[in-house]
């Protein structure tokens, strides 16, 4: 997946693709199994780069499934948000894979991002924003963060990036 259509979906992610969230207390508890936001790597049991068949059945049947030119997102209870690559045009395939993982709620997650933290408290880990247009705060280390007045609303985790604001040179062709 080129690096256009991977920001463009998790521009879709953190923008619309479910109803507006209203941040919730964070969930520090160690006994939520299987909700831990762990950016660049996944949320839970869920990582990056894993197939639909191997999602855990914990996360449950999806609310709402999206798939339009293999590039498809999919809604589970919860707040729970994947963009995957699908092989097949218009549904999501068994051997679709997962590109980012998205979270629209706190109650039930933990670990940082979540939605309801405030920007000082993530970026005292995180650092500062590689990238940032407009609400939305790009972290190298595989995260994004929407925020309103402050607080994360919504969350992304995908794969970690370099930020460089110059494309490299072109190769020859072999």
């Amino acid at each position: 997946m080129s690096r256009a259509a991977l920001a463009l979906a998790l521009a879709a992610l953190q923008s619309g693709c479910s109803s507006e969230s209203t941040p919730a207390r964070v969930i520090e508890d160690a006994a939520v199994p299987g909700r831990e936001v762990r950016p660049g790597v996944g949320v839970g049991e869920i990582t990056l780069g894993a197939r639909l068949e191997a999602l855990p059945e914990a996360v449950g049947t999806p609310e709402q499934t999206i798939v339009n030119q293999r590039l498809g997102f999919v809604r589970y209870p919860g707040g729970l948000e994947l963009v995957i690559t699908s092989p097949e045009a218009y549904e999501a395939a068994p051997s679709s894979l997962v590109v980012a993982v998205g979270v629209s709620q706190a109650e039930g997650y933990r670990g940082l991002p979540v939605p309801g933290q405030a920007r000082g408290e993530i970026e005292a880990v995180l650092g500062a924003p590689a990238d940032e247009i407009e609400l939305i705060a790009y972290y190298a280390s595989g995260a994004s963060v929407t925020y309103a007045g402050g607080v994360a609303a919504k969350v992304a985790v995908f794969e970690p990036y370099e930020n460089r604001p110059a494309p490299p040179e072109m190769e020859p062709a072999p």
